[in-house]
Formats: structure tokens, sequence, C-alpha cells
């Protein structure tokens, strides 16, 4: 009888087993990116809100890997999306969709499922449900670059409501108060949740909960650790006051006397850091290679632009934009090449319209003028712009400072407009498509 009940009883968990051979939620995630990531978030296929981040670390370097559990997962619930995003540049993320964490262990992110993204949407589309418009107000001190907002109680956040936002809060500059429309403000939703972000969206610079906008349609966004209207505000604490060295080498020809670091999207340069850079440094000359630590340098503070000059202040010798040195911490100084008379970044520009562009005009949106034709002094590649055909453009006044652009792309007769994009975003995707 004994052995009866212990044969039972095995069979009984053999076939416990084999209702549910997975039955553990965790699973391993590998970053093969090339870069580093600072966010993994799931949910289950088919659905829309994306968790919070499953990451218990801040960051996840290149070559890595990391356990992560899944939530709600069971033997009736095995299919999820899992996605991640990294905040080194605006934009890049990596979807794993209809991922079975019940029977795959091991998920890895890679170039087979980075999310590319298509050129902003014109200014004049509009969505399905854009609900009522509030006045908000920015007085954080310095510009607004992505809006979110969200239904009270609830965890994910819109789209970035500034990109639709028109001519009057293209650019949310501090002190400017203007009009935006909520979405689904008026369908019986009236408490809602904001966020404000600098151009690094990991750099939160306001936080306001729980505000009653069906009886004070109007917010003003206020420095994140400030009382806020409806609600309380939620301290940010990722950027730490960490000062950092790097390695810096001149390679320019000439000697540099004065040289600058500011972090990316502010406007003051600060003082010359070879003043105090001590011997090493302190004359710069042609060929020397020294250490320099950059002030507020850290881990979530990484993006700077360098500036070094020669004894006359005016003769700029390197200008260079958006550096990352926490993955660039050995810098060289070297002549500026492929430099042209506009002072504009380079953008990715393809004809899908079906013929010729003979003219192209690009503005910061929100101005009335188009400025010179680009294409003229665009060089061979994109001198007759033909269908199909792909390019490296400058644009003029194009900085991580002012990313907003309208295009124009005519034919032959420039009366005939073939395309007008607005309020496309480069720093988000310096990738322009017409068609």
């Amino acid at each position: 009888m004994k052995n009866i009940i212990t044969l039972l009883l095995l069979l009984m968990g053999f076939n416990l087993v084999a209702a549910n051979p997975f039955p553990a939620r965790t699973v391993t995630v590998k970053n093969n990116t090339g870069y580093t990531l600072n966010k993994v978030v799931a949910r289950e296929t088919g659905t829309e809100d994306w968790s919070e981040t499953l990451m218990k670390s801040d960051a996840l370097e290149d070559g890595e890997q990391i356990k992560i559990t899944i939530p709600d997962a069971g033997p009736d619930n095995c299919l999820f999306d899992i996605a991640s995003a990294s905040y080194e540049e605006i934009g890049l993320e990596w979807v794993i969709e209809n991922a079975d964490v019940c029977r795959t262990r091991i998920f890895t992110f890679d170039e087979d499922n980075f999310v590319e993204y298509d050129s902003a949407p014109e200014q004049d589309t509009v969505s399905e449900n854009r609900g009522s418009s509030i006045q908000v107000t920015n007085t954080v001190g310095e510009t607004i670059f992505y809006l979110f907002v969200r239904p009270a109680g609830t965890s994910s956040w819109s789209g970035d409501l500034l990109a639709g936002a028109g001519s009057d809060l293209y650019t949310f500059q501090d002190g400017e108060t203007g009009s935006l429309a909520i979405p689904n403000l008026g369908d019986g939703t009236c408490r809602f949740d904001f966020k404000a972000t600098a151009l690094e969206e990991s750099k939160i610079l306001s936080i306001v909960n729980n505000v009653d906008l069906c009886n004070n349609p109007s917010v003003t966004f206020r420095k994140t650790g400030n009382s806020g209207q409806g609600g309380n505000t939620n301290q940010d604490n990722t950027g730490r006051a960490v000062t950092g060295t790097i390695t810096i080498a001149n390679k320019l020809g000439e000697t540099v006397f004065y040289l600058y670091f500011r972090k990316s999207g502010t406007s003051d340069w600060g003082n010359d850091l070879l003043k105090t850079a001590g011997q090493e440094l302190y004359t710069f000359q042609d060929g020397e290679r020294g250490q320099l630590r950059i002030p507020n340098l850290s881990r979530n503070n990484c993006k700077f632009d360098i500036k070094a000059t020669a004894l006359d202040q005016s003769k700029i010798l390197v200008d260079t934009r958006n550096i990352d040195l926490c993955t660039m911490n050995d810098i060289e100084l070297v002549p500026k090449n492929n430099t042209n008379s506009s002072g504009g970044q380079e953008v990715n520009v393809t004809n899908n319209i079906g013929e010729t562009i003979f003219y192209l005009f690009a503005r910061k949106s929100g101005t009335s003028d188009w400025g010179e034709d680009l294409l003229a002094t665009a060089g061979e590649v994109l001198y007759t712009f033909q269908d199909q055909e792909t390019g490296s453009l400058s644009v003029p006044g194009f900085s991580r400072s002012s990313c907003k652009f309208d295009f124009k792309a005519t034919a032959l007769d420039k009366n005939k407009v073939l395309k007008t994009l607005n309020n496309v975003d480069l720093c988000r995707n310096p990738n322009v498509t017409f068609r």
C-alpha cells in the first residue's frame, strides 16, 4: 500500500511539472546594442501600457546581461513585448515583440530589434482625439524640450505634447505661456499628471501631479522640488554634482590658449578650464596631452559641447557639440573638417516624392524666412536631388539647442511646392524623408 501511495505522488508531481514546464517568470536579457541601456520594460502582447523599469540598476553596459522578473507572467500568460532604451542619444530604443517568457530564458537586444523612427509628422496632422486646450506656463528657469501627460493614477505617459503644439510652444522657453491640447480632457477625465524634461529626457525639470483641469485649466511648471499646483512634485535625484576627469590631446597644429566645456543644450560656456589645469596644460601646445577635470561630469550628466580658441578668442579652433564624455573620455582636438559657411550640423535627407527636387529650403519652426536654397551648396551628391536619392545636408542654425525646423521642397518652378514638412525635430531624428 505504501508503495502505491508513493507511486501516485510521483505521478501527480510529474503531471504538475508537465503542465507547466517553465514556471519561472525570471528571464535574462543581454545587451548587444553597442550602447548603455538605462531602462528595460515589458507589457503583455496586445496591450498598450508598459511596466515600470524592470532593471534594479541605472545602467546595463554593452556586452553585459542581467535577470529581470516579468510582471503577471504565468503558464497561461506567456507572450510579452520587452523593450529597452538608452539615454546616450535621443530615440535609441529596442523592442522584442511576442517574447515567449515561459519557453525562452534569454533575450538579446541587438540591431535586429532596434526601432527606427520616421521623420516627425507634419504640423497640421490632427490626432483622432485632440482633447481640450489648457494654458501652460514655464517657470523652471530653462527651456522645456519635452512635455508628457497621463491621466492621474495611470502609469503610461503620452507622447511629447510639444511636437504638435504649434509655433507658440515649439520651443517652450522659460517665462513663456501658451495653449496646449490635452488628449482625453473633457471626456469624463479631469485629473492629470505632467512631466517636463530637458533635451536629455532623463533630466526631469518638473513633475506636477493630480491637477484638476476641469476646475482650473492652467498649469505652471516650476523647478522640481518646489511646491507645485494640484499635487506634490517629485524631486529628481538623477543628476549628481560629481566632477570627472578626461584625457585630452591637442592635434590642431597650434597652441590652444582657451578651452571651454558646457553641458549640451545650455548657452553659458563658463570659465576657461586651462586657467586652473596646472602646469601640464597651462600652455596647451600642439602635440601635448594631459588630464582635465570637467565640472559636473557624471554618469547622469554626460553630454557636453567643447570650444577651443587661439590667443585671440574670436579665432575658434574647435566648436564641437553633444560629445558623450561618459563613453568618449579620451578626446583629441583636431582641425575642423567639412565645415561650411552655413555653420549647421549635418542631417540625412531622402527623396521619395517621385520626381526631382530642384530647390530645398529650411527655416527654424515659427519663423517666416526660408533663406537660401540648401541644394546650391550641397555638392555633387545632392546638386540634382533626384527621386530615390539620399545624401547628407547641412542645415543652417541646427544645433542641440535649436532642434525644430520646417522644410520646403520645390520643382524647377519654385512656385510648384512638392512637399512641406513642419516642426521636424532633428535632435530626435536627423533623418528627413520627403514623400
